[in-house]
């Protein structure tokens, strides 16, 4: 039973409130394509339609569409593609609308290389298509956020690994689509040493980057005027705030 809640994917949404004026939330859908453990999901940004992705421990990424938007129990499997020869653990969105479809995901293949590739869905082709491989981890990679782009002249993405490490990377524009920066991969170093990271998130704007670790540690992290990232504060589990800025 724990077995099948893991593998697979139910949709909810917001219906009203009851007499009491709590929201009440209503299943309706389940998506149960994946043979293996759900490890991520993430719905598409706005302009790229009503669209969800899947990342599962069999290394796929399915993507689902509602064919109506009106009718949330009808999802269709548009596609996917194999992310991974063992497991894909985390994706996220390209939140610009300026590019085509992307995904960045985190998988693993059965030699245990741990990987971050950013996959694209170009009109002309339609299907999936690795576009770029970013610098690996030594180990299984937990997350990965895609900053939203506000007005800059490239994308920055952020990953964390069991090898406790937490990285910046940069995509910059090309002919060819988006490059990687090898000049600009920043490993970020926390004031509290090595510590494994779990989730990482961005703001708003991608100017400021949020991470949580498995001591149970909340760190903000913000680019300087080098456009390096450094610490800036610490918030523990007991409501303590460490400021680094100074």
């Amino acid at each position: 039973e724990e077995q099948e809640r893991d593998t697979r994917v139910t949709s909810t949404d917001a219906a009203g409130a009851d007499l009491s004026g709590t929201t009440c939330w209503h299943h309706r859908a389940t998506l149960s394509d994946s043979r293996k453990e759900i490890k991520d999901v993430a719905f598409a940004p706005s302009h790229v339609g009503l669209k969800i992705a899947t990342a599962s421990m069999d290394g796929s990424v399915r993507i689902y569409e509602a064919i109506d938007v009106m009718n949330l129990r009808d999802w269709a499997l548009q596609g996917g593609f194999e992310a991974a020869s063992e497991n894909a653990t985390c994706l996220a969105w390209n939140p610009s609308k300026f590019d085509a479809p992307m995904l960045v995901v985190g998988g693993r293949d059965v030699d245990q290389t741990a990987h971050v590739k950013v996959w694209h869905y170009p009109s002309a082709q339609r299907k999936w298509e690795v576009l770029e491989e970013l610098e690996k981890h030594d180990q299984a990679v937990n997350d990965v956020a895609w900053a939203p782009n506000m007005g800059r002249s490239y994308h920055l993405i952020a990953s964390a690994g069991q090898d406790q490490s937490l990285k910046v990377q940069r995509l910059l524009r090309s002919p060819d689509g988006l490059k990687r920066d090898v000049n600009n991969s920043q490993r970020l170093t926390s004031s509290a040493g090595a510590t494994e990271v779990l989730r990482v998130e961005w703001n708003v704007t991608g100017t400021m980057l949020a991470t949580s670790c498995r001591e149970g540690v909340v760190q903000l992290w913000k680019s300087n005027f080098k456009g390096g990232w450094q610490e800036i504060t610490a918030l523990q589990s007991d409501n303590e705030a460490r400021d680094m800025s100074a």
